[in-house]
């Protein structure tokens, strides 16, 4: 069975403003997220280019940051990357 190859992380925003990883889910009250208006992750920022995780260092592991795109379907993709917060 073919597997789809490993598109970079483009920094669009997708994945934690669609969707906070479990690591999200764990460290903060995703009651907070879900009662509100936006789902994306508190700690998710804009740095003029990409979106940042704040967490990217400490729990580089955890986050699989340098594997590639969770969502490589997703249609931000195809869009100049731009703020989404």
């Amino acid at each position: 069975m073919p597997t789809t190859p490993t598109l970079p992380c483009i920094g669009c925003g997708f994945c934690c403003i669609m969707s906070p990883c479990p690591l999200a889910v764990k460290i903060y009250d995703l009651d907070t997220f879900y009662g509100g208006a936006t789902l994306s992750c508190p700690v998710l920022s804009w740095n003029g280019e990409r979106h940042i995780c704040a967490n990217a260092e400490r729990y580089r592991e955890e986050l699989n940051i340098g594997r590639g795109c969770r969502t490589p379907l997703n249609p931000w993709r195809q869009e100049e990357v731009r703020c989404r917060l």
